[in-house]
């Protein structure tokens, strides 16, 4: 995939001020890219190796980012393509990127907000600010930013509205509520990596658990590494009622699964995989 080619073609033509162009770069580089999720595991050796990977964007083959490659490897060289310089600021801690519009500073920071997933949602982003005036553009009622994103083609009317299509009554269990998660992931194609599934799910959770479902489920994260090769998953354990019910969220081929899964299998799973809480497992 040439990521170049696509921002070029997009921009190509338009009258957008400079603000407007390095927002439409801010949200290429997030729909197109999503966290490397190996980073919550890894040892010091892998941690090094994924934040000084290079990505050609002309011909890219892995999309995986963590915040420092994701601002230097993506968001610097596509603000290249409009004539802007930036830089890579706090790097030990957490990348990002900071640039300059009209003498005035502008950060873009994916990773911190979780703007892939938000992004690939049609949500309003939260990583793209001035500098000095975030809380004016953290608002998805601001009027200027939402002119900006349909002027931009990001938004026809409005940002989706999670909260109209995933809705739940009052005295629905965790599982049914699970059932509805995994509806709404079929029903939007366009999360495609584990991460991002990983991240939307945590985000529906906040919309249609309470403080008391929370009580009754764990959620278990596994992963294997293989020569290199790894897998990740995700158990979430259930119980409520006298029954115990299991969830798998579990990377595929780039992609993911998330279905429900027999104790058996969940089992099976917590023996052939690592993870820093799998003992929540056992039973």
């Amino acid at each position: 995939m040439n990521i170049v080619q696509i921002a070029e073609e997009g921009l190509k033509g338009k009258d957008w001020t400079l603000e407007e162009q390095a927002k439409y770069i801010y949200h290429i580089s997030c729909e197109y890219f999503t966290y490397d999720t190996r980073y919550y595991f890894a040892n010091k050796d892998c941690k090094e190796k994924i934040i000084a990977r290079k990505i050609n964007l002309e011909k890219l083959e892995d999309n995986r980012v963590v915040c420092t490659s994701h601002a230097r490897e993506v968001c610097i060289p596509l603000l290249n393509l409009i004539g802007i310089e930036g830089t890579v600021i706090d790097v030990k801690t957490h990348g990002k990127v900071r640039f300059y519009i009209n003498q005035e500073p502008y950060i873009m920071d994916a990773a911190g907000v979780l703007d892939f997933m938000r992004v690939k949602l049609k949500r309003n982003t939260r990583g793209f600010y001035p500098e000095n005036r975030r809380m004016e553009y953290d608002n998805q009622n601001n009027p200027q930013v939402k002119a900006m994103d349909q002027k931009i083609g990001y938004i026809q009317e409005d940002y989706f509205q999670i909260e109209k299509e995933i809705y739940c009554g009052m005295t629905e269990d965790v599982t049914t509520k699970m059932h509805r998660i995994q509806e709404f992931l079929r029903n939007h194609p366009q999360i495609v990596s584990y991460n991002d599934a990983m991240k939307t799910i945590s985000y529906l959770e906040q919309y249609l658990l309470k403080n008391f479902d929370y009580e009754k489920m764990n959620e278990i994260e596994l992963f294997q590494d293989l020569q290199g090769n790894w897998d990740m998953e995700k158990v979430f354990l259930i119980e409520e009622s006298l029954k115990t019910t299991y969830f798998l969220l579990k990377e595929v081929e780039n992609t993911y699964t998330f279905q429900e899964i027999s104790e058996e299998q969940a089992n099976q799973e917590m023996r052939t995989h690592r993870g820093w809480n799998r003992n929540l497992l056992f039973r």
